[in-house]
């Protein structure tokens, strides 16, 4: 597991400081997302994953007219992400890269998913719903 992934789960804790299972998250092999060139607006060397949380955020857009609506896509030291809404909690779906840096084929991926209601950040604007 690369040190984005353990980052990310080293970094999660719920409400009354139990821990989160995001090592429950899952896992993907494929070539279709960029994994070898570090762009310069990169937090680190291993932020990978932006291209595949657009991909998705795009791929699950039709949900808006069943009233789900989307942050826009947001860094973090371990991947990229964004805010999903239906109602007012907010639910995290983050995109981690597996491995310390570019590496050959095939890139593994890992996508975790949380639900945060009591996130009062500004990573976690209120719904417009």
């Amino acid at each position: 597991m690369g040190k984005g992934v353990k980052a990310f789960i080293r970094g999660t804790t719920l409400q009354g400081g139990e821990e989160s299972h995001t090592d429950d998250g899952i896992t993907v092999e494929t070539e279709m997302f960029e994994h070898r060139e570090v762009k310069p607006h990169f937090i680190n060397p291993c932020c990978f994953g932006e291209d595949f949380a657009a991909w998705l955020k795009k791929e699950i857009g039709a949900l808006e007219r069943s009233g789900f609506s989307f942050s826009e896509i947001i860094q973090e030291d371990y991947g990229w992400g964004f805010w999903v809404w239906r109602g007012r909690d907010p639910f995290w779906v983050a995109f981690s890269y597996v491995g310390d840096g570019p590496q050959d084929a095939p890139a593994k991926w890992v996508i975790f998913g949380q639900l945060r209601p009591w996130i009062k950040s500004a990573k976690a604007p209120v719904s417009q719903s």
